[in-house]
Formats: structure tokens, C-alpha cells, sequence
């Protein structure tokens, strides 16, 4: 295992190349943000960052703008403070700064309405997930975003997430993805044997209704013959 202080990995560098975290302004700014978080985040677990070092190495890849903002923000609070700073709270820092009020206001509304849509949790998932990282007071302390996660999941599935009482959100999204997979798979069986007992029905309406016409058939020739022998 290496180091807690190694260095940036191939796969790190290549991460960073792909966003640029120089600016961050207006409604594409907020976007760009979510995105520079995650592969900020990404990066964490492969130097394998400890939580002391997050912020100091995340601030190192600033640039222009955005590099300026911190400068200023390590004038003001102090580097002492700075540098004992969680990573959630320079997110929350980053946020207030660079996300515009209606922005933030319109990912809380989606945030507050999400639901599972057509039994895909997983898209639910990754989408709760992005809203929750650009909406910390939504979804804060660890109690209220696993209530929020559970108040977007469908009915069928809701219940029993909730008498499990998870106390974490990996928990309860593992439980969740676990429950709607069985619920999907019975789904496909009722529907598979409905289309059978449907084909069932013909083929036995269809069997039916020869045996009518070939008795009707019989019957008909078995008057003419009546008829003709009077």
C-alpha cells in the first residue's frame, strides 16, 4: 500500500486534465464545480489523501480566479485555520461563493421532488447523489440524507427500506438497489406468465372453435341426408 503522502498517479494527472477548476461563475460555473468536486474526490482515493491534507492538496490545483478567491480566503481566516479546515466545509465555502442563489435554489427544488422513475434506481441514485453534493443543508446530518434518499423510492420498495432502519446511506442505497432488482425480476416473471396464459387462451379458444365448426359440419350433413331419404 503506498504511502498516505504519495505523490499524483498517472490516472490522478489524467483525472485533473480532463476539468478545469479556473473558474466557476454562473450556472455552468455550478456544473463545472459538481464536476471538479467529484474528481477532486476521486483523486483522494487514489494518492489514498488523508482528511488533514484534502484541503491543502485540493487549493494547490486551483488556478486564476478561483486560486485568487482562496488566497483571499487564507488571508482572512488564517492559514492556521485553513489548513485544519474539513474538505466538507471548503465544498461549502466553494458553493456560497461560486454557486448563484437561483441555481443552488433550483437543484434544492429537484433535490426536494426526486423520485425513482420507471424502476431505475440506479439513475436515481446518481442523480440524488450529484444534488446532494451541491446541497449540503438539504441533506445534513447523515440521518436527513438517508430520509431523503428513502422519500424518493417507490412505494413498493419504501417500506421495507424504512423497518431496517439503516444508519447510513451506503447502507440503505445497497438495500435499495438490492430490493428493486428482486422487485424488477417478479415484475418479468408476472409479465412473462400473463403473455403465456394469454397465448394459452387463444390457442384453447382457437381449438374450441374448430371443434364447433367440424360438430356444426357433421350436424349439417346429417340433416341433408334426412331430407334426402324423405
Amino acid at each position: 500500500m503506498p504511502p498516505k503522502s504519495a505523490p499524483m498517479t498517472q490516472a490522478a494527472i489524467r483525472r485533473y486534465d480532463q476539468c478545469n477548476p479556473t473558474v466557476f461563475r454562473g450556472v455552468e460555473g455550478a456544473v463545472e464545480l459538481r464536476r471538479w468536486f467529484e474528481k477532486t474526490e476521486s483523486v483522494f482515493e487514489i494518492i489514498e489523501c488523508t482528511e488533514g491534507k484534502k484541503v491543502k492538496f485540493a487549493a494547490a490545483t486551483l488556478e486564476g480566479p478561483a486560486s485568487t478567491w482562496w488566497k483571499t480566503k487564507v488571508v482572512t481566516m488564517g492559514l492556521e485555520t485553513v489548513n485544519q479546515m474539513p474538505w466538507t466545509e471548503m465544498k461549502q465555502l466553494m458553493i456560497a461563493e461560486f454557486c448563484p442563489i437561483e441555481e443552488v435554489q433550483r437543484m434544492e427544488h429537484e433535490l426536494w421532488n426526486l423520485k425513482v422513475k420507471e424502476y431505475d434506481v440506479v439513475a436515481y441514485t446518481q442523480r440524488f447523489n450529484e444534488l446532494a453534493l451541491m446541497c449540503p443543508r438539504m441533506v445534513e446530518p447523515e440521518r436527513v440524507k438517508v430520509d431523503a434518499y428513502i422519500q424518493g423510492l417507490t412505494d413498493n420498495i419504501k417500506g421495507e427500506v424504512i423497518s431496517s432502519k439503516p444508519a447510513d446511506l451506503n447502507k440503505v442505497v445497497r438495500m435499495a438497489h438490492r430490493l428493486m432488482e428482486q422487485k424488477s425480476q417478479a415484475r418479468v416473471v408476472r409479465i412473462l406468465k400473463g403473455k403465456k396464459q394469454k397465448w394459452k387462451n387463444l390457442q384453447s379458444g382457437s381449438s374450441s372453435g374448430k371443434g364447433n365448426q367440424r360438430d356444426n359440419s357433421r350436424h349439417a350433413l346429417q340433416n341433408s341426408q334426412r331430407k334426402g331419404n324423405a
